[in-house]
Parts: C-alpha cells; sequence; structure tokens
C-alpha cells in the first residue's frame, strides 16, 4: 500500500507541477498551426493565421487572433475568399471540462468577404464537411453575446451574372440564460440602394431546447423589395417541420431574382403573403394570395436547385385578371394611368414607348432567367379585364428547359371564341428564334362591333391562324424579321348595311340608310390571306362581299417599320346614281392610322378584276385555317366566280363586265 500511496502522490504532484508549468510558459502562438490545420480539414479552404495570436490566463480566457485568410485553392481569381482583421472569443474552461463548449463572447472585427460562384455553380464559401456542424440543437455551443463590425461584402455569381457590395456596419446577437432573443441587424447598399437584414429570434440558449419550436422574425429590404419570414422551426440547423409566413413586396417581382435568387417575371406592384416550407432541397411557397398590380393571385410555388439552375414549378390562379397587368411580360408597359400602382420600369417604358411612337414591345429579353432557370408552370384567369377589347378568360401553361420556353396551351377566350395557341422560344443561341401558331375560332363579330361603340355593326363568326417565325430577342425585333403566313375567314354572316354601303363608297345609299335607319344585310364571305415575308405582310385574297358591294382589297402592312399601306377598293351590286369613283386608302402608323379616299379613280369592275388578279383559292385558306374543313356555300361560291374570272381577266388590265366580255383600259393602279 506504501508503493501505491506513493505513486499516486508522485502522480498528483506531476500533473499539479504540469498545469503549473503550461499555465507559466504556455504561448498562445502554439495555437496556430494546430488551429489552421483542423480549420481547413474541416472546411476544405486553406486557412491561414498571419498575425498573433494573445490572451489571458484564467478559467474564462479573452483570446485575439489577427489577421486571417481563408482561400478556397479551387478558384484561380484572387482574393479567392475572405479576410478578417480580428476575431476575438471568450471561452469558459469550466463548461469545457463537463463537456459542453461555451463562449461568453464571440467578436469579428472588419472582415472582409469576397463570395463567387464561378460558371460551373461552385461557390468559394460551400463547406465541404457540413457533417461537422451540430447534428443537433442539443449540441448547440453556448454562445453569450456575439459581434460583428465594419464589414465588406462583395458577392458575384458568374452565372446569373450577378454582382453585390454592400457593408456591415454593425451586427450583434445576444443571448443566454434562456434570457433575451437573438437579434441580429445589418445595412449596406446594391446597385445604389439601401438594403437593411433584420433577423430576431429565440435566445441563443433556445437553439439548444430539442423540443420547443425555435422562433423566427427577419425582414429584408432592397430599395423598394421587402420580404418577410415570420413563424417557428422546430429544427433551426436541419430546416424542418417550419411554421413559417412569408409575405414579399415590392415595385417588381422580377427584382427578387437577382437579390434573392428567387426567379419571378416583370410585373407592376405586389404583395403575395403565403407559407414557407421546404421539402429536402426544395423551397416551396404554398397557398399563397395577394394582388400584382390591379390582379388577384394565389397557388403554390415550388423552387429546386438542380445543379446549376433552378427549377420552378407551380400553379397559379387569377379570378379577376386586368389585361393591362400583363403587359410586362412581353416588354410594354401596359396601363399607367388612373388609380393603379404602377412600377418603375413602367413609367420608363411608357416614355420609351411615346419617343418611339411604335406599339410593339421592344424590350430585351430577360437572358438569366429564360437561360438558368428551368420551369413547369400552370397559371388560370378566370376572368379578364380588358375594357375596350372582348376577352373572356385565359389558360396558360409553360415549359422552360435549358433555355427553350414552350407556351402550350396558351387559350384565350375572346368575343365569345377561343384563341388556341403555341409559341415556342428558343433562346438557347444568341439569336433567339420564336415560332408563333395561333388559331383562333368561332370569334364573335358583334362582339368586336360592341367594343368599339357600334351596337348593329354586324354578327358571323370568325376564324382564322396565324403561323410565323421570327428572331430577335424582343417581340418587335422578332415580328420585324417574321415569315410565313396569316388569315381569317367570315362565312355566312350579316353587317351594317350603312357599313357596307360605305365600303362600296355608294354615297346614294349610305344617305337613305341614314334617312330611314340602319339595319343588317347578308355578308356572304369575308376572306383576309396574307403572305408575311421578312416582317412585311402582302394580300393573297382580301375580299368582303354582301349584298351591296364587293370590296377588295391590296397593298401590304409592315411590322418591321409598323406601318399602313393598304387599299380597299368597293364596287357596287346594283346601279347608282352617286358612286365615288376612288379607293379607301389606309396608311399611317399601327399608333395613329390614316383612313382617307384615294386621288385615283378607277371604273366599274375593277373590283372583280382585282379580286381575280390577287385571289388565291379559297379552300386553301380554309384548309390553312382548319385542316379538314370545307368553306361554306357562300365562300365556296365565291371562290368559283373569282377563280372563273381570274381565268379570262390578263394580268395588267382592268375590265367592265358586259356582256360577259372583258375590255380592256388605260394605265391604272393596281
Amino acid at each position: 500500500m506504501g508503493n501505491v500511496a506513493r505513486w499516486a502522490f508522485g502522480t498528483l504532484v506531476f500533473t499539479v507541477l504540469a498545469v503549473v508549468l503550461v499555465v507559466v510558459f504556455f504561448q498562445w502562438s502554439w495555437l496556430r498551426g494546430p488551429l489552421e490545420n483542423r480549420l481547413s480539414a474541416i472546411t476544405g479552404k486553406q486557412v491561414h493565421i498571419d498575425g498573433q495570436i494573445t490572451g489571458t490566463k484564467d478559467w474564462v480566457p479573452h483570446i485575439e487572433f489577427e489577421t486571417i485568410r481563408i482561400e478556397e485553392p479551387a478558384f484561380d481569381a484572387a482574393p479567392k475568399g475572405a479576410t478578417i482583421d480580428k476575431i476575438a472569443v471568450e471561452l469558459d474552461l469550466r463548461q469545457l471540462l463537463h463537456g459542453r463548449l461555451a463562449f461568453p463572447l464571440i467578436e469579428v472585427s472588419r472582415p472582409v468577404l469576397d463570395l463567387l460562384r464561378n460558371g460551373k455553380g461552385v461557390a468559394n464559401w460551400d463547406i465541404v464537411q457540413e457533417s461537422n456542424g451540430p447534428n443537433d440543437r442539443s449540441s448547440m455551443p453556448l454562445i453569450g453575446k456575439l459581434k460583428i463590425a465594419d464589414g465588406k461584402v462583395t458577392y458575384r455569381d458568374a452565372t446569373h451574372r450577378t454582382t453585390l457590395t454592400g457593408t456591415i456596419k454593425s451586427i450583434a446577437a445576444t443571448g443566454g440564460n434562456g434570457e433575451g432573443a437573438f437579434t441580429l441587424e445589418g445595412n449596406g447598399t446594391y446597385r445604389n440602394a439601401p438594403f437593411t437584414i433584420k433577423l430576431k429570434g429565440g435566445s441563443l440558449d433556445d437553439l439548444r431546447e430539442t423540443t420547443k419550436p425555435y422562433d423566427i422574425d427577419a425582414t429584408a429590404v432592397v430599395g423598394k423589395t421587402k420580404v418577410m419570414v415570420k413563424g417557428t422551426v422546430t429544427d433551426p440547423f436541419k430546416l424542418t417541420d417550419m411554421n413559417l409566413k412569408l409575405t414579399a413586396e415590392g415595385d417588381n417581382a422580377q427584382d427578387l431574382y437577382p437579390i434573392f435568387g428567387i426567379p419571378a417575371p416583370p410585373t407592376p406592384p405586389y404583395h403575395l403573403a403565403g407559407t414557407l416550407d421546404r421539402d429536402g432541397k426544395a423551397w416551396l411557397f404554398k397557398n399563397f394570395d395577394g394582388t400584382v398590380g390591379k390582379s388577384d393571385l394565389e397557388g403554390s410555388l415550388r423552387f429546386e436547385p438542380k445543379e446549376t439552375r433552378i427549377f420552378v414549378a407551380g400553379n397559379m390562379r387569377s379570378k379577376n385578371l386586368n389585361f393591362a397587368d400583363l403587359g410586362l411580360l412581353i416588354g410594354a408597359s401596359g396601363a399607367t394611368s388612373g388609380d393603379r400602382p404602377v412600377s418603375a420600369m413602367q413609367k420608363q417604358l411608357e416614355k420609351k414607348e411615346v419617343a418611339s411612337g411604335r406599339v410593339l414591345p421592344d424590350t430585351p429579353l430577360n437572358f438569366d432567367e429564360v437561360r438558368n432557370v428551368d420551369a413547369d408552370v400552370t397559371f388560370k384567369g378566370d376572368h379578364i379585364d380588358a375594357r375596350s377589347l372582348p376577352l373572356d378568360d385565359l389558360d396558360l401553361h409553360l415549359k422552360l428547359d435549358k433555355g427553350l420556353m414552350t407556351l402550350a396551351p396558351l387559350k384565350v377566350g375572346v368575343a365569345g371564341g377561343l384563341i388556341d395557341a403555341n409559341v415556342v422560344l428558343d433562346a438557347r443561341k444568341d439569336m433567339v428564334a420564336t415560332d408563333y401558331d395561333v388559331k383562333f375560332s368561332k370569334f364573335q363579330i358583334a362582339e368586336f362591333f360592341k367594343a368599339a361603340g357600334v351596337q348593329n355593326g354586324g354578327s358571323g363568326a370568325m376564324n382564322g391562324r396565324i403561323r410565323l417565325h421570327g428572331t430577335g430577342n424582343s417581340v418587335r425585333a422578332s415580328l420585324a424579321t417574321a415569315t410565313g403566313q396569316a388569315g381569317a375567314l367570315v362565312d355566312n354572316g350579316r353587317i351594317s348595311h350603312l357599313i357596307a354601303n360605305l365600303l362600296g363608297l355608294d354615297v346614294a345609299k349610305a344617305l337613305g340608310v341614314l334617312i330611314v335607319g340602319d339595319d343588317q344585310i347578308a355578308l356572304h364571305c369575308m376572306v383576309a390571306d396574307f403572305d408575311v415575308k421578312d416582317g412585311l405582310m402582302t394580300p393573297r385574297t382580301f375580299v368582303l362581299d354582301t349584298d351591296a358591294a364587293l370590296t377588295t382589297g391590296k397593298g401590304t402592312v409592315s411590322l418591321k417599320d409598323e406601318h399602313f399601306d393598304l387599299s380597299l377598293h368597293g364596287d357596287p351590286k346594283s346601279p347608282t346614281p352617286v358612286a365615288l369613283g376612288g379607293p379607301i386608302d389606309i396608311g399611317g402608323s399601327f399608333k395613329k392610322p390614316d383612313v382617307g379616299l384615294g386621288a385615283e379613280a378607277f371604273v366599274r369592275g375593277g373590283a372583280a378584276v382585282a379580286l381575280g388578279v390577287f385571289a388565291s383559292p379559297i379552300a386553301a385558306i380554309v384548309a390553312f385555317i382548319d385542316p379538314g374543313d370545307e368553306p361554306g356555300a357562300d365562300c365556296a361560291n365565291l371562290e368559283h366566280q373569282t377563280t372563273a374570272n381570274s381565268a379570262k381577266v390578263p394580268s395588267g388590265t382592268k375590265h367592265i363586265t358586259a356582256g360577259g366580255a372583258p375590255k380592256k383600259s388605260g394605265p391604272h393602279r393596281e
């Protein structure tokens, strides 16, 4: 027993002596190598402590590390990570003896973060061993106070072409002993717009509570964009079992993408609120509702990061869709007058539109979202408020796959009929190509007359189709280069007697109708068939056949210049004492068209010749509009008559039908 006692006493003396020697001779700089190696292994970065390491020798030592560098070895460009002037920590050794890690104070001074995501989607802040973090809330270190002061942050994303430069004046967090909330505040600038970040949570001790849901109240404001999250998270480290309300509002939803990485199209001012949740790596914005411009909006969306891209899926619905709110989707300003909310982008576009005198939108496509976001989203508008346009509803399915956008179906209820479109936009190359296939069926022409303020203008159903291919990164550029075909047809309808006589330039009968009152007469057939090449529309067939007159048209419509150059030639079907001898010319721009009488007279029967010269088989346009269909009796009869006339009349002649014999005329205007 004596030997054992002596051995125990000697061990104790040696231990005490060793502790005394460590306390007396310990140099804090001895931590440099072990700390650099350990932190580098955990993060996968190169961590260097270049400055002094100093500290106090007591149970709660105050340790300071100066001039820290954190670099990403896989990145060539410098600087490649972060630099910190000084980190001060206080470590409670008594808690450490009980197996608990406690920091009464962590203070970071003048950090400079240069955050970079390269073209392959790799970020220099990614941690290779995330599993080294807390496995659960109970292993969270105890933190009393956290301070970050005088910091600078630069964020560059090569994939999304985004750059952010900001400053951190002061961030402070307090907690411990279950008292006080965790609070974090930061502010800076983003693209010359001020931003603020505020985060409030339960106490730092609450992070270690394994059963209590952790409170979160966070707000981020950048310029006019504001995102708020409030609620609880059962596991704040794994972000599971969330009960959070997300509210987003701002001037333009498109601003969410470069700031928060949330893909959204350009919109008028918006306010949306819903539930924020998580499914694996995907974030869910569920059961949201609110307003966009003067339209209501509700639905659910899923945002899932996949490699270097974001995948967005979901369903949205508007019960009352204001048509003007859709303008920004195609690069137009939409309505900006009255009491409607208007974004800065809308005001800029409106000034540009006024200055240009153009109608077709010329805003370039946003390549960031089209090329870096994939999507599968459906949208339905139950009712469209379009004022002077007879629109009913909207049904849309958008797919976006690596720069290839498909809108199919794109269905719009119009004037009791339907637009059924298929639009494919290929932005995989610098030169964007767009294919349009737009079918419209059963448009009630009475609705168009009513929208124009004419209550008894006509009746009947219009069918048509537009097939175009164009290139360019805006609607205007695409249509300016478009090639294809466009056509419309009305078979066996009715039209205002007054309008029919005016189209035939029959002044006497038009005055008679004004005196006795207008009524409707038969509209046997209306055909408009345009060939489109390099943005220039040329009618192959343009004819309006009524009981009162046969009216044909010729000329061009320029989508490139947005200009009309059309002439309508009317030929009354019965003798008339007063009939003007000139065509009706339609000129001017899309924005300000001009309608007037042509200066040159032409003889009776000219319309029939023009019809014969310019008419293509009506059956062909019918097949283009609706393959497999046949022209109605009136249009089929007109086709037979005009085809026969075209065989008799040589090109370059006009004639007056007299006993069926054609008659040549002098030089004339076709």
